[in-house]
C-alpha cells in the first residue's frame, strides 16, 4: 500500500488533503486540530486521526468521541486500515 494518499470532503469535492506519512491528521472541533471542524455539530473537540503505520498502511482511529467514529457505516472503536474510496463519517450523523 502506498504512503502516499489524499482525504476529500464529501460535502466540498474541491477540499482534499494530502496526508503526510509522517504527520498524523487529527480530526476534531478544537482548533489545533490539523482538520480543525469548528462548526460541525456531533464532532468532539479531538474526534479521530489518520496515521500511516508500517504494519497497516493508513488507519483511522477514533479518539474515544462522544458520538463515534464510523468507516463505511460501521462504527470503530479503535483504529481500523483504510482502503482507496473507504469513507469515514464523524458521528452518526455527522460530516
Amino acid at each position: 500500500m502506498s504512503n502516499a494518499a489524499q482525504l476529500h470532503l464529501r460535502d466540498s469535492p474541491s477540499k482534499r488533503l494530502a496526508l503526510q506519512s509522517g504527520q498524523p491528521l487529527t480530526i476534531g472541533s478544537a482548533s489545533n486540530n490539523r482538520l480543525a471542524l469548528v462548526s460541525q455539530a456531533g464532532v468532539s473537540a479531538h474526534h479521530a486521526v489518520v496515521r500511516f503505520t508500517a504494519s497497516n498502511g493508513w488507519v483511522v482511529c477514533d479518539w474515544q468521541s462522544s458520538d463515534g467514529t464510523y468507516l463505511e457505516g460501521e462504527r470503530i472503536r479503535r483504529c481500523r486500515p483504510l482502503s482507496d474510496g473507504d469513507e469515514i463519517q464523524l458521528g452518526r450523523q455527522g460530516p
